[in-house]
């Protein structure tokens, strides 16, 4: 069973984002972490240079750093890209991507095969009912800097990004009902 990090209060787009997290936990078996969506935050380093992490916050101004390194099994994050925007009937509608790291020696044992993680993801995304949302798959990526597309990889150790890993980032859109009669 995956551990999954969730809000204390979930409100508008943490609700279906955390639906799918948990669906993801309970149906991936290789997946050890499943945290909600991350925080995309602007580092700045003691020589002064910049970076963008996904962050997962945890107490006061403490954060979860969740780039690929060796403290983690398999982990998975949402990122809800801008911009949000509103539709007709009230429907609001975001770009989101879940990002996937892990072993693919776990993941698939008999075998290097990015395909069957992919499709252990889209068979657990298939299982999630959230009414009142949907998240639509369009795309898939799974080269290391289309995965972490928006993100300073610099400091990532070069071999969490190649065999026996693997990285996916499946895209599309999340949609939520929120009256929109501002």
């Amino acid at each position: 069973m995956s551990t999954i990090h969730k809000k204390i209060h979930p409100a508008l787009f943490d609700v279906p984002i955390e639906a799918i997290g948990q669906v993801l936990a309970d149906n991936v078996g290789w997946l050890d972490e499943v945290f909600g969506k991350a925080e995309v935050i602007t580092h700045t380093l003691a020589d002064g240079s910049r970076r963008v992490y996904p962050d997962w916050p945890l107490t006061g101004n403490e954060y979860e750093q969740l780039l690929p390194d060796d403290r983690r099994g398999g982990y998975a994050f949402f990122v809800l890209e801008e911009p949000v925007e509103t539709g007709s009937n009230d429907k609001w509608h975001a770009p989101l991507s879940l990002i996937v790291w892990g072993d693919m020696t776990i993941a698939s044992p008999d075998e290097r095969n990015t395909e069957k993680v992919k499709e252990d993801v889209l068979r657990a995304l298939r299982r999630v009912r959230m009414p009142g949302s949907a998240f639509i798959v369009d795309r898939i990526y799974e080269r290391p800097e289309s995965v972490f597309r928006g993100f300073d990889v610099r400091e990532v150790d070069q071999r969490y990004m190649m065999q026996p890993y693997f990285a996916l980032r499946v895209s599309g859109t999340i949609y939520i009902d929120e009256p929109c009669d501002y």
